[in-house]
């Protein structure tokens, strides 16, 4: 099988970029380390017509880091700053737009790595993210309000990103048609929503309760792998013991012995 990632060079990416060439299959990434920066709609052109022939797509990589640091440079602050396009979409959003519309009609699987952070407006504590009435599918627009301390907006913007996508996916994946009934597209749409994992872009978050990038990684090729009439659309995960008191081992559980799937 082929595979195609986006944002591989880093955190769940590459473990996902490992895991998935250690098991012999033909794996692409794109990332900035490599010239394919998802805000761009040519890196974006660029990435579809690499993935055309994958099997599998994972739309993992989110467009922009989330830390605000007073010794930045100005440039780096603006380029931050433009982390949706002219239509409000965020880029991991309108990634998954853009390939969806060539694969929608194919047996084939795209995975969005989205977050548990979803979810957030349900918890109380974190109601601070939403501050205004929206409507799907969550568009940023001029009437969008972020909060001025850099802290709690970067949450925001990662809060919004993410719900937005679901949003996005949860419409284009079923549709009603001129009937009003629900028709449902070839193409499997899974999104895996991890909650604190160990990267670079949560580094001082959570510690003791983060589950590791490579156990994301299983977990994705798990759900890749099960039979393809069966699709994991909505997938929340989160730590609740150590690997240690669960009897597993230092990466979890081996999940090595399933098969892989033809396409």
């Amino acid at each position: 099988m082929k595979y195609a990632i986006t944002g591989h060079s880093r955190g769940i990416g590459k473990e996902c970029f490992d895991l998935f060439t250690q098991d012999g299959h033909e794996v692409v990434g794109f990332s900035r380390s490599n010239g394919y920066d998802i805000r761009d709609p040519q890196a974006r052109k660029q990435i579809i017509e690499q993935s055309l022939d994958a099997d599998v797509f994972i739309n993992n990589a989110a467009g922009y880091f989330l830390p605000e640091k007073s010794d930045i440079s100005e440039e780096y602050r603006l380029q931050q700053n433009s982390i949706w396009d002219e239509e409000g979409y965020f880029p991991q959003t309108r990634m998954f737009m853009e390939i969806w519309e060539h694969f929608k009609d194919t047996q084939k699987t795209v995975v969005n790595v989205n977050s548990i952070i979803k979810h957030s407006f349900h918890t109380p504590t974190n109601q601070f993210l939403i501050v205004e009435p929206r409507n799907l599918p969550y568009l940023v627009t001029e009437e969008t309000v972020w909060d001025s301390l850099p802290n709690k907006k970067s949450q925001q913007i990662y809060y919004r990103s993410k719900e937005q996508l679901f949003a996005v996916a949860s419409k284009k994946v079923g549709y009603n048609n001129a009937n009003g009934v629900q028709v449902l597209l070839p193409c499997r749409c899974i999104n895996i929503n991890p909650g604190w994992v160990h990267t670079d872009m949560f580094p001082q978050f959570a510690e003791g309760k983060k589950l590791m990038p490579e156990d994301i990684a299983e977990v994705i090729k798990w759900t890749i792998n099960i039979p393809k009439n069966i699709e994991i659309f909505d997938l929340s995960i989160r730590k609740k013991v150590s690997n240690k008191e669960a009897g597993l081992s230092t990466k979890g559980k081996d999940f090595t012995s399933i098969p892989p799937i033809k396409a």
